[in-house]
């Protein structure tokens, strides 16, 4: 069974902190996030638990078919969730040396970058702990130019060396990524009742706003269904917004798919401007095109002419 990521649970704490064998290694992992050394699961517990209230915090744990082997800490540091910092970096004592850092460093890099959209990672790594400043360094971290923080530690001053991982991404490219993972995180084909079924298309749309709203397609055995794009709109209504920039829509088979002809009228039907929207239509590529180009010559221009002179 190959490594993987999940989220942080509550019975994981006890494992995490037994395998941190003495004070030294503990300030290496946690600097002065904790007061008290040792830390009692109930303290890790806390401290993520007051992160909850937000949705810039990730704590995930590494496991395999031998059970965890792994933990670190994801969060936004910056407004528009770009830039993500790795905190709490451990893995199990019993396994360093075999790799596992690396797998869990690559396997917290791709989520960071395809899930949650970012275009840098940074993390701060003390100066005196060298097999982790070269396990960072092995799967693509720099040194950056930020000025040298110190820490007072154990009655000693110690240098934290910043490291960063950039993608090259552009932030047109990083928000479609976002919004394609927003796609995908609520795609889920499944049957509702004998006459229902829903979730096998996942649609994410940006407003003009910069918020993202999403749906699911939801299909019964009338006419009484709805495309998740048209789904994610009526969210977007209901939380008081009109206006879109872009919009995703994932297929049952993965693709990218464009909007159905319904789905295309209903968006013009939304704004004078909603021709400009942005559709992409191959996510390798990011080709886009606007809702314009799919419905050309609309007949309804001439309602919104009247209603601005109105």
């Amino acid at each position: 069974m190959p490594l993987r990521l999940r989220p942080f649970k509550k019975q994981d704490a006890k494992y995490i902190l037994n395998w941190i064998k003495d004070e030294d290694s503990f300030r290496k992992w946690s600097a002065d996030r904790y007061e008290n050394y040792p830390a009692k699961p109930e303290d890790m517990i806390a401290l993520y638990e007051s992160t909850e209230e937000t949705d810039n915090f990730y704590p995930m744990t590494a496991y395999d078919e031998t059970g965890i082997v792994g933990h670190i800490m994801l969060r936004f540091v910056d407004e528009k969730k770009t830039v993500i910092r790795f905190g709490f970096i451990i893995v199990d004592c019993s396994k360093r040396g075999m790799g596992y850092g690396k797998e869990m460093l690559k396997l917290a890099i791709n989520y960071a970058r395809e899930f949650l959209g970012a275009i840098k990672i940074t993390l701060g790594v003390f100066e005196n702990n060298d097999s982790a400043i070269s396990c960072y360094r092995a799967v693509g971290f720099k040194e950056n130019d930020s000025p040298a923080e110190y820490y007072h530690v154990l009655n000693q001053d110690w240098k934290c060396i910043e490291l960063e991982l950039n993608f090259n991404q552009t932030e047109e490219q990083n928000i479609w990524a976002k919004l394609y993972n927003a796609a995908k995180s609520v795609q889920n084909g499944r049957t509702i009742s004998p006459f229902i079924d829903a979730g096998g298309v996942g649609a994410a749309i940006l407003t003009k706003a910069g918020n993202i709203y999403t749906g699911v397609c939801i299909d019964t055995a009338s006419t009484l269904g709805m495309c998740g794009e048209r789904n994610a709109i009526a969210n977007m209504i209901t939380n008081g917004e009109s206006q879109i920039d872009k919009v995703v829509a994932l297929t049952p088979d993965g693709n990218v798919g464009s909007p159905c002809g319904a789905c295309r009228e209903y968006m013009m039907q939304l704004d004078k401007n909603s021709g400009d929207i942005e559709i992409l239509l191959d996510y390798e590529s990011k080709k886009t095109i606007t809702l314009r180009e799919l419905i050309p010559d609309w007949w309804g221009y001439s309602r919104f002419e009247t209603q601005t002179h109105a």
